[in-house]
């Protein structure tokens, strides 16, 4: 039987990105696939990159009430001053959009504690483990300033002692409970049963070749391999080929989607109670906090934006790649 080989589709943009492309084959692999393996590297490049370790972040489960105050009052004072900009093209939202990012960061950098991205933190390490070995660490000082006695005897040995293994054991509890919850979070999410799965194995063992030996589509039915292919190529041509069709803005070949209604103030305000907190920034190094803890005055703002930006058909580049 004639083998046949598999397609590697590849925008023809990103022509220039492929290394090389090469086939597979060897007596092994025929054996096992009735399909040749496609081999191909692309160099991508890395547009932005940041050394987490070296960023500064604003520390939101540090930060009091009068805090986050101080931080929605200055917010409102600086978006006040661009909050009447006229909004006409997609370069006047981002222009926007980056300025509003900026004073989020400064008003958070002024208002908020920072504290740094900690590599090499344990994730047990919970406030019940953080004040049970500082405990521990003040009987120790204690201790030595005592010149380290030695027997239970002796008060700053003995409470020394005391502090150091509560702090173990409050350790040890701590540990068990994370690795439980984590061995619950991959029991609950996983979708595969073991037995069902070896049982599934075991059926495919016992069955013939799954080749593909008849095809239809578009009113085509294919028997041959050649003319299996053909169908194949054709299926997906035309798939990667763009359709007039009135989902799509003619000029730029790009899907439109538009809301059916203008949303209000409220329901951006419901989907905010809805993002998680303390979750690492994007290249922008505004976290949902900044946003959160805003006030209304960027949830206006941010209502407008979307509006206009329905508004105007043509989608810029940035903006669909999240700029």
């Amino acid at each position: 039987m004639q083998t046949t080989l598999d397609y590697m589709l590849v925008n023809h943009s990103c022509n220039n990105l492929i290394g090389y492309c090469e086939t597979i084959s060897s007596s092994d692999i025929e054996i096992a696939s009735d399909h040749l393996l496609l081999f191909c590297t692309l160099s991508l490049p890395i547009n932005h990159f940041f050394n987490k370790p070296d960023f500064m972040l604003p520390a939101w489960h540090k930060a009091s009430a009068e805090m986050l105050i101080t931080y929605q009052l200055n917010v409102d004072i600086s978006l006040s001053q661009i909050v009447d900009t006229k909004l006409d093209t997609i370069s006047d939202i981002e222009t926007q959009v980056n300025a509003v990012t900026d004073i989020l960061r400064t008003c958070a950098t002024g208002c908020i504690p920072q504290s740094k991205f900690k590599q090499h933190a344990k994730p047990y390490w919970s406030t019940q483990v953080k004040l049970a070995h500082r405990l521990a660490m003040d009987k120790r000082k204690i201790w030595l300033q005592n010149n380290k006695p030695r027997g239970m005897q002796h008060v700053s040995y003995s409470e020394y002692k005391k502090a150091k293994s509560a702090f173990r054991k409050t350790q040890e509890q701590a540990i068990f409970e994370y690795e439980n919850s984590i061995y619950r979070e991959i029991d609950e999410s996983s979708e595969c049963d073991i037995r069902l799965f070896w049982k599934l194995i075991n059926q495919q063992k016992r069955r013939k070749s799954n080749a593909c030996y008849k095809l239809s589509y578009d009113s085509k039915t294919a028997s041959e391999p050649q003319a299996i292919a053909n169908l194949f190529s054709e299926y997906f041509k035309k798939l990667y080929t763009f359709d007039d069709n009135h989902a799509f803005d003619k000029r730029t070949h790009k899907r439109n989607f538009s809301l059916s209604s203008h949303f209000t103030i409220n329901d951006i305000v419901n989907q905010l109670k809805t993002l998680k907190k303390r979750k690492s920034p994007g290249i922008d190094c505004v976290q949902n906090e900044h946003i959160i803890y805003g006030g209304r005055k960027i949830t206006r703002l941010l209502v407008q934006v979307v509006h206009v930006y329905n508004d105007i058909t043509v989608h810029s580049s940035g903006m669909e790649n999240g700029g």
